[in-house]
């Protein structure tokens, strides 16, 4: 499946490379691997991320070492990447791990 990040998602994008290049330049690499890597996996298997019934039809899969996961959804071909949300963002409902 194709996978595509929506309009809403470059300012995620935009705080994904500004966290690796100022806050935690060391894990910068490792980091752009797994993005890269989970991005493979999700196009392979893109009902692995958990459902968000309380969202609509939303689903989420979190990226391992990272503190960063997909809210995305499901759309006949395509993956549509909402959020490359950070899970330290208080508020949302739903969205947190438990």
């Amino acid at each position: 499946m194709k996978l595509v990040y929506l309009p809403d998602a470059r300012k995620d994008v935009a705080w994904w490379r500004l966290y690796y290049r100022r806050v935690f330049p060391q894990g910068g690499q490792a980091a752009y691997r797994v993005l890269a890597a989970t991005e493979r996996i999700l196009q392979d298997n893109p009902l692995l991320g958990v459902e968000l019934a309380e969202l609509g039809g939303l689903r989420k899969l979190s990226i391992p070492n990272t503190p960063f996961a997909f809210i995305y959804r499901l759309r006949q071909e395509t993956i549509e990447v909402l959020r490359l949300y950070d899970m330290r963002q208080q508020g949302s409902s739903g969205l947190q791990e438990d």
